[in-house]
């Protein structure tokens, strides 16, 4: 999940959403210190990214990985990925001759509220899916009612026992 990763979550952002390791369980899994130099790897790359001549200091690459880590435990792993995609891409935002820390942490804010908007999309397009395929296994294998009613009354009474 190196940064070369975030354009595989950006071809597939609804994968990104569903998969399973969010930002807690990398830290449980390979503790506190694993996870903030993989997020300062993602940070690093957008700091060699942006063409402007301030780049973020070690001091707030380890501050904004923190603030990732406590206020964003869960996003997946993916998710970071494609939040950085997006950010690189100008989706939220422009760095104008620095990178700033704070501007990427208000960025993140918004990603979470337009990843919950994608999310209830997809919800909606799977149930929507899931509908679908219900109601042609119904048309396949169901009956009208006034197909039960002939069948109902059709049935012989069996009174003996």
């Amino acid at each position: 999940m190196n940064p070369a990763a975030q354009k595989y979550a950006a071809q597939y952002p609804e994968r990104a959403y569903q998969s399973e390791i969010s930002v807690t369980k990398v830290k449980l899994a390979f503790g506190e210190q694993v996870l903030k130099v993989w997020l300062m790897a993602q940070l690093e790359n957008l700091n060699d990214f942006a063409g402007v001549k301030a780049k973020m200091n070690l001091e707030q690459m380890e501050e904004l990985a923190n603030i990732i880590s406590i206020d964003y435990g869960y996003l997946r792993a993916a998710e970071i990925l494609l939040f950085f995609h997006l950010f690189k891409k100008g989706q939220y935002g422009q760095l104008y001759g620095s990178v700033d820390p704070q501007l990427i942490a208000a960025a993140l804010f918004q990603y979470t509220k337009d990843r919950q908007v994608s999310i209830a999309r997809i919800e909606a397009e799977n149930n929507r899916r899931q509908l679908d395929l219900q109601r042609a296994e119904w048309a396949k294998n169901g009956i009208t009612r006034e197909e039960f009613e002939r069948r109902k009354s059709a049935k012989p009474k069996n009174t003996s026992y």
